[in-house]
């Protein structure tokens, strides 16, 4: 018979480590992972290049218990972030960090479908930049050698689909309606799935820019991509 792993220590202490802030956890919520980083750093980059204004406008979905979106704020003090996730328990625990990090006139927290749960606030066209850490497991193999992972959190937190790139494949046109031109989209991914992702992005022929992020180990983790300044949101 099966039996259920450890409570992780994330779950066990209710709190947790994120690019030196600490952070409410909670079983049922995806707690935040190192790997995770590059997407922030990613985004700090193109604030501190000049790539994206000063003052940008972030948009975080699957934002689970909200560490990406209120790291971005930490980080970049006159950022402007939307913080999104499908689950209201998620979305009730990520208000509690942004509370925590006083952050409430910059982060907001919603609750729905990737970006329905933004839908009517007139966000379309005005992002510079949406940083996502997607579900990247195939439901296979949640069935199989990462079953464990849903022990203690939410199988909406990492299943994606048949070949685990469902939710990149929407990320990469739904994100475009929001973004600016030259508004740019990083997502992660799952080790060995950079060739996969690369190729969805480059068949919308909505993109530029287009490079991998590798960690300091040399892991290639996620991808950094430009909405071309002549695509338009009907793309």
């Amino acid at each position: 018979m099966a039996t259920m792993s450890e409570i992780p220590e994330a779950f066990q202490k209710g709190m947790w480590p994120f690019m030196g802030h600490e952070f409410f956890t909670e079983r049922g919520v995806l707690y935040p992972r190192t790997e995770s980083t590059i997407l922030v750093e990613t985004v700090v980059d193109l604030v501190k290049t000049g790539a994206i204004p000063s003052a940008p406008r972030v948009l975080d979905p699957c934002g689970g218990s909200g560490a990406l979106g209120i790291a971005v704020a930490l980080f970049v003090p006159t950022a402007h972030v939307w913080t999104t996730d499908i689950m209201e328990q998620a979305s009730a625990l990520s208000r509690r960090n942004v509370a925590k990090h006083h952050l409430e006139s910059r982060v907001e927290v919603h609750t729905g479908d990737l970006f329905k749960a933004v839908a009517g606030l007139g966000l379309e066209g005005t992002i510079d930049a949406i940083l996502c850490s997607p579900p990247f497991i195939s439901t296979g193999r949640l069935s199989k050698d990462r079953a464990y992972l849903l022990d203690h959190e939410p199988r909406e937190a990492f299943d994606a689909g048949p070949y685990g790139v469902s939710m990149h494949m929407r990320l990469i046109k739904e994100s475009l309606p929001l973004l600016k031109p030259g508004g740019y989209l990083v997502c992660e991914y799952g080790e060995g799935q950079a060739k996969q992702v690369e190729a969805l992005v480059t068949r919308a022929k909505a993109y530029d820019q287009i490079r991998v992020l590798s960690d300091g180990e040399g892991v290639q983790r996620a991808l950094c991509a430009r909405k071309m300044v002549a695509a338009t949101s009907a793309v």
